[in-house]
């Protein structure tokens, strides 16, 4: 006769949840994905809050692309040195330094652009440098 092991209750198995290492996981995720929200469907109300031509907020449905062909070039990107940091960070960090970097810039400038005064272009440029760099800094 074989005994079969205690189950775990459901505090116990929630518990996992609030080890230091899971938590940083679990935040470093969220975060992740944050900005790509705000690229995605953020972007899209306020364009049409402001008016924007239908067929133009449709094409900013392809800001969330860089985050869904993720697994073809990231592997290219990791063997890759970051510009200007991997030097004296090294590879991973040096990239998750200059993400870092790109990506405020990038969402200060999508926040200063009025989709009134500036060209889509422009917004759709800075959406897709925050949909780019946020990937990076959650894979």
């Amino acid at each position: 006769m074989t005994v079969l092991p205690a189950r775990a209750s459901f505090a116990d198995a929630a518990a996992l949840y609030l080890r230091p290492r899971v938590l940083i996981v679990l935040f470093l995720g969220f975060s992740a994905g944050l900005p790509l929200a705000l690229s995605g469907s953020t972007l899209l109300v306020r364009m049409a809050e402001a008016d924007i031509d239908l067929r133009t907020i449709g094409l900013f449905a392809f800001v969330g692309t860089p985050y869904t062909l993720k697994f073809l070039w990231a592997p290219v990107v990791d063997a890759l040195d970051a510009p200007l940091f991997s030097g004296a960070l090294g590879r991973r960090r040096g990239w998750l330094v200059f993400s870092q970097i790109v990506l405020i810039a990038a969402i200060v400038l999508l926040g200063l652009c009025d989709p009134f005064s500036v060209s889509p272009l422009v917004v759709a440029i800075a959406a897709l440098v925050v949909a780019a760099t946020a990937w990076r800094l959650g894979g």
